[in-house]
């Protein structure tokens, strides 16, 4: 009878204890879960401002885009992100020049403080609370970089049509967005797309359906803007990338600017 007694409490203990164990289990996995989503959450958008450097005309040697790619800690709107960065810049532009320009242009003379702007850049967007520093679809930093370019020259030997300064730009356009093909599509990836208004439209309207189902195939769900670039801090951002690595290209000047945008370059988005 004791003996009986006995391994009745022993299964109740087992049987408590097992209970326990199921609790902690669960809990943990919820706790693990719930952390995978948050982290999910925050790589599951990214936005990506395209600019140009030079021109598709006929005579031109070299024709650049450049994209800045980050990822928004709200849905504030491409006018709030990266307004803090672009701030630190106008401010140091200014004291170089006793008044603060409106808008940030590479071809206004900043060649000569190229590499204080790019340095000042990329320092100014670990502390920029519009955009994510950590948990990123890339390494390295909380900003990246694409760049593609052409010469108008070949290509305009090489193909006849009226429109080649926008096919040009069409094809840059899936050039800079290469990474978002090989993308693993594990989760949903929302990707505004931002570009000045002044050129890309017409090239927008050309590639944007076939981008948006292509690339759509890995789970990318893409939108195409078109903007003032003097209300987005992106785009300016984007022409001073764009400038800097047309005119190494061209002139092998600049260089430490250049080392700096190159270093943050990508070609892949995402795990395997």
């Amino acid at each position: 009878m004791t003996n009986n007694l006995n391994k009745d409490k022993i299964e109740k203990y087992h049987s408590s204890h097992l209970v326990i164990f199921h609790y902690h289990k669960t809990t943990i996995s919820a706790y693990f879960f719930i952390q995978m989503f948050i982290i999910i959450q925050s790589l599951s958008r990214v936005l990506i401002y395209i600019d140009e450097s030079g021109s598709p005309c006929k005579g031109e040697r070299l024709f650049l885009g450049s994209a800045v790619w980050c990822a928004p800690t709200s849905n504030d709107g491409v006018q709030t992100t990266l307004r803090y960065t672009i701030d630190q810049i106008r401010s140091m532009v200014g004291k170089c020049n006793k008044k603060i320009p409106k808008e940030i242009h590479y071809s206004d003379g900043l060649r000569r403080m190229a590499t204080e702007i790019v340095n000042l850049t990329f320092q100014k967007a670990y502390e920029d609370k519009t955009i994510r520093r950590n948990d990123l679809l890339w390494k390295n930093h909380p900003l990246a970089n694409t760049t593609s370019f052409c010469n108008p020259r070949i290509e305009w030997e090489l193909t006849r049509e009226d429109d080649i300064s926008n096919r040009m730009r069409a094809r840059m356009i899936s050039e800079l967005l290469q990474p978002l093909f090989t993308f693993n599509g594990k989760f949903r990836l929302d990707v505004d797309v931002v570009l000045d208004s002044e050129c890309w439209k017409i090239s927008v309207d050309q590639v944007a359906e076939s981008l948006k189902r292509l690339i759509g195939e890995n789970n990318v769900h893409i939108k195409f803007f078109c903007e003032d670039s003097k209300k987005v801090p992106g785009l300016q951002l984007a022409d001073v990338f764009a400038g800097v690595s047309r005119h190494y290209r061209l002139e092998r000047d600049v260089g430490e600017a250049f080392e700096l945008i190159n270093g943050k370059s990508i070609f892949h988005v995402g795990s395997r």
